[in-house]
This record gives structure tokens, sequence and C-alpha cells, in this order.
């Protein structure tokens, strides 16, 4: 199937598609810029946080949610278990890091400790979910959306 597809492809559309991860938004930096400012103005910061240019790393991520939460960046990387343990900004961590870096599951896994790449899908799955109805964690995920923003623009 992907030699069918890559027949008639040029050198750049095939290294683009070669990729594990790709921008949704393809064209020159001008024009992507020009998407961003111009017709995504009706989405969420956090749809716009996933189509910059400029996708940040893990660790600006960390960053960014360490500064907003006013954490160490090793609290928010820290393994905690057990019952009715919450870690709400390693959890946003997370999910920007899956959201918005140029990473893939196994590599945000590593990071943050997980034994299974599954559990980054898992976490932003449940948060998510709690974004619907939990106003403080929409106003957070819009917060730190923006700041993500400005760290890589």
């Amino acid at each position: 199937m992907r030699q069918f597809v890559e027949v008639g492809v040029d050198e750049n559309t095939a290294k683009l598609y070669s990729k594990k991860k790709w921008s949704m938004v393809y064209g020159s930096e001008d024009f992507r810029q020009w998407v961003a400012d111009e017709k995504l103005k009706q989405k969420s910061v956090t749809k716009k946080a996933s189509i910059v240019s400029n996708r940040p790393s893990i660790e600006q991520v960390i960053g960014v949610v360490c500064d907003y939460y006013k954490i160490s960046y090793g609290d928010v990387i820290a393994v905690r278990k057990g019952r009715g343990v919450k870690n709400r900004p390693r959890n946003v961590a997370i999910y920007f890091c899956q959201e918005v870096a140029d990473k893939t599951l196994s590599e945000i896994a590593q990071v943050f400790g997980f034994t299974h790449p599954n559990s980054v899908s898992y976490v932003t799955s449940k948060l998510r979910k709690q974004v619907i109805t939990d106003t403080k964690m929409q106003k957070d995920i819009d917060e730190i959306s923006r700041l993500i923003i400005e760290t890589v623009t």
C-alpha cells in the first residue's frame, strides 16, 4: 500500500509523510501563520496550540506547566501511586505533550515514567472528559495553551 501511495510523490512530500507525526497544516511558514491568525479564530486555544509550526519540546511543555502551577519539574514528572492520588499538573503536562509536542507516545511515557505508552492516552482521555465538566480545568487548559503558543512563537 505504501508503495502505491508514494508513486508520483515528490521528495519533500514523501519525507513529510514518512514522519510519524506531522503538522495538520502543510505549507510555507507564512501560510501556516496566516491559517493560525485568520482561519482559526473560532477554534479553541488548545486546537491552535496543536497546529503551531514550531512544536514545543516535552521540556518546554513541562516548564510552562511548572510555571503555571508554581511547582517544580520533579513534582510534575514524579510517579505517585495509590488510591486517591491525583496530580493535576502532571496530567495536564501529559495532555499537552500528547496534543502539541512533536513526540511519540513512547517518548512521552519514558519521560513520565510509564511502563506502557498506552498509559499516556489513558491519562489524556480522562482529562478530556474532565474538561467537559470542570470549568476550572477548562480555564487552566486555555491559559496553558496560550502560554505554550507564546513560548514557541
